[in-house]
């Protein structure tokens, strides 16, 4: 006898803030797989009422009557008695959080990181690295087999790479009819895998305009979706993106665009570059059933499986119903036809927010012959860039993006979130004479709040603030 044992407890912090901190470090490339490691909790010198002393050495105690017993005089209490105090870590005793308890201590990150998250949620998604969708993207590029050989190969061997390929990016390419067989399109194309490569049958490979092309391979993609089988059949599969064969894709701007526009309250998603079409067509576009603005199909559209799934058992008989129109030379455009028929089942047009379109011109089209349309600073932003038909281009924006972009995804640079949620890109020489916002000089705001309060924030937590000062110089 003659000792008395207090266990020094271990005192779990929010499971909640914990949980941030964890994703923080995380991203920082860090592990904490102690499960007593300070960001997880605190050794509390609090007795919690919890000690242990032998029966012979309890009778010599005088204790308190009632449940007024001060625990701060409990030790004072036993060496008063004569005992000898004895204090060590116990694993095997943990205080639970209680969100009841307001004297329960909290991780001043993770305090951090939740006030980030409740003020500026684009912050802290990039602080938190939570700034690329998470979910299955199905990517359908639409092509015939008689560019398989040109700028599929181009495709291959710059964005679609297998190097460069994100595994929760699924490309596949459509193509329409003809006489070879899917095992010389395979080979031509040079395809390893044979699931990359769907044929429909059902169309021809040569429609110009491709509507009913196009038309078969988003319901095609819908039944993919649906059904998944095979290499996708564990996917789950969010959002379907369609491009031309001669557009550049971004792959990590793709996950960055829908981890700021994913809404699980809107199931009815559509975005892309907004059109309305020539000014001598307008009036037969809007006869023929355009109510909202289409997305034009060069530089290619995302759509949520929700929407595609509404107006894919839709597409024939509003599809037959425009190609009856005495306004079918005007409207009788692949995208344009989409666009209505998808509006007509879900009641949504191509970026129907205003405000978040001015901010996100990233599905870019090239109204000019200048190859580099896009600035090399815009270019983590984009989506994609269109059109590159000529040999070499491709390869020559992939370089372009191995420089500025790649580079940044593998370092997740806060300062390029801070920068696309800074920038107000200008469209108003889009209305006039469709030049690209982003060959506009001169025409951007910086929102200089949200930048403050991200360089406040980085000094709190690390972050690289000289690169956010010298995003800040350059507005």
């Amino acid at each position: 006898g003659h000792s008395a044992y207090f266990p020094i407890v271990w005192s779990e912090y929010d499971p909640e803030l914990v949980q941030l901190e964890l994703e923080y470090y995380s991203h920082q490339g860090m592990k904490l797989r102690d499960p007593y490691d300070h960001h997880r909790g605190v050794w509390s010198n609090q007795t919690f009422q919890t000690y242990a002393i032998s029966g012979a050495d309890g009778s010599k105690l005088k204790m308190g009557e009632t449940a007024a017993e001060v625990e701060d005089g409990l030790v004072a209490r036993f060496q008063r008695g004569g005992l000898n105090t004895v204090r060590a870590r116990d694993h095997g005793l943990v205080k639970r959080f209680n969100p009841k308890d307001q004297t329960s201590p909290e991780p001043q990150m993770g305090q951090y990181l939740r006030d980030l998250r409740n003020k500026n949620e684009t912050a802290f998604k990039s602080i938190i690295g939570r700034n690329r969708y998470e979910e299955d993207v199905f990517l359908a590029v639409v092509t015939s087999r008689q560019n398989l050989v040109s700028r599929v190969a181009s495709i291959r061997e710059s964005w679609g790479q297998a190097s460069n390929l994100l595994p929760n990016i699924h490309v596949r390419y459509f193509v329409g009819n003809g006489t070879a067989s899917e095992n010389e399109l395979l080979r031509l194309g040079g395809f390893e895998d044979s699931n990359q490569l769907v044929v429909m049958q059902e169309v021809s490979d040569d429609e110009y305009p491709p509507v009913r092309k196009n038309v078969n391979m988003l319901k095609a993609i819908n039944r993919i979706v649906q059904k998944p089988e095979g290499r996708l059949r564990d996917a789950q599969i969010g959002y379907i993106m369609k491009v031309d064969d001669d557009s550049y894709v971004n792959l990590d701007g793709i996950l960055r665009f829908l981890a700021y526009h994913h809404n699980t309250s809107q199931a009815y998603q559509f975005w892309g570059e907004r059109g309305f079409g020539r000014k001598k067509d307008q009036e037969g576009i809007r006869s023929a059933g355009l109510r909202k603005a289409y997305c034009l199909g060069g530089p290619g559209y995302i759509l949520s499986k929700e929407a595609l799934a509404a107006a894919s058992p839709r597409f024939d008989d509003c599809v037959n119903e425009i190609s009856r129109s005495p306004h079918k030379k005007a409207v009788w455009h692949s995208d344009v036809v989409i666009s209505i028929c998808i509006t007509k089942a879900t009641d949504v047009g191509c970026f129907d927010n205003d405000e978040d379109y001015r901010r996100n011109r990233v599905f870019a089209n090239n109204y000019f012959a200048y190859e580099n349309f896009v600035h090399r600073d815009d270019l983590h932003r984009i989506v994609t860039m269109h059109p590159y038909k000529k040999a070499g281009q491709m390869a020559r924006q992939y370089k372009r993006f191995e420089r500025r972009v790649i580079q940044a995804a593998k370092t997740d640079d806060v300062s390029i979130i801070a920068w696309k949620d800074a920038v107000v890109l200008s469209d108003e020489v889009y209305q006039n004479i469709g030049l690209p916002a982003e060959l506009v000089d001169g025409k951007r705001h910086s929102n200089s709040w949200t930048l403050l309060f991200l360089l406040i924030f980085s000094i709190g937590v690390g972050t690289n603030r000289k690169r956010i000062l010298r995003k800040t110089r350059r507005n």
